[in-house]
């Protein structure tokens, strides 16, 4: 008995400090900071990386994949902004579509130019986001499935802040449905050169 009060106090704790810090984290948000040249695809491609294990002990199979003329240009992927930020957000939507997956599930994750915005599509095959809560989740606090929350702690500010984060750096972010199931993620953000014709 002992030792499972123990294991239970760690539980929560381990969920307070990741409350905490995502509020520490929403709090930072406000301000954007100092800005460089980020290359897009290197931040998504380390957020796959660091996620890989976590993917694989959900038996969930990621990919990532480059438009093929976009490879061969060195600025294709090039915004204007703060890379810690950057990555937070898109750990935050890589995570999410890999715990909220079903088993043996899959992410796909696809980078392409369109004019002078990079598309960054996240899709999933979890269960989903019902149409009247699309806007919903993207809302402080609001959580779609509070027993998945609940399990895997946090304060329900996740997409809040990566929001926040991808408005700071003139981006926009949307959810539809994934066919035949799951969610799709998709991030427009205006490239180095689309800022410099401005």
């Amino acid at each position: 008995e002992y030792d499972e009060l123990v294991d239970t106090m760690e539980t929560y704790i381990d969920r307070l400090s990741s409350i905490i810090t995502d509020l520490l984290e929403f709090a930072e948000t406000s301000e954007l900071g100092e800005t460089e040249d980020v290359s897009l695809d290197s931040v998504i491609k380390t957020v796959v990386d660091d996620l890989e294990s976590v993917a694989q002990n959900n038996m969930i199979d990621m990919q990532i994949g480059v438009q093929p003329k976009a490879q061969s240009e060195a600025q294709a992927f090039i915004v204007k902004g703060n890379t810690n930020l950057l990555y937070r957000a898109f750990y935050n939507l890589v995570e999410n579509a890999i715990r909220y997956n079903n088993e043996e599930g899959s992410v796909n994750i696809t980078l392409e130019t369109k004019g002078q915005e990079g598309v960054i599509i996240i899709a999933d095959t979890g269960v989903g986001i019902a149409p009247e809560q699309r806007e919903l989740v993207f809302e402080p606090f609001y959580r779609v499935n509070k027993s998945r929350s609940r399990e895997f702690g946090g304060a329900g500010i996740g997409l809040s802040l990566v929001k926040t984060i991808l408005k700071r750096h003139g981006a926009s972010i949307t959810v539809s449905e994934n066919n035949p199931q799951g969610s799709v993620f998709t991030i427009r953000i205006p490239l180095v050169d689309a800022i410099d014709s401005d």
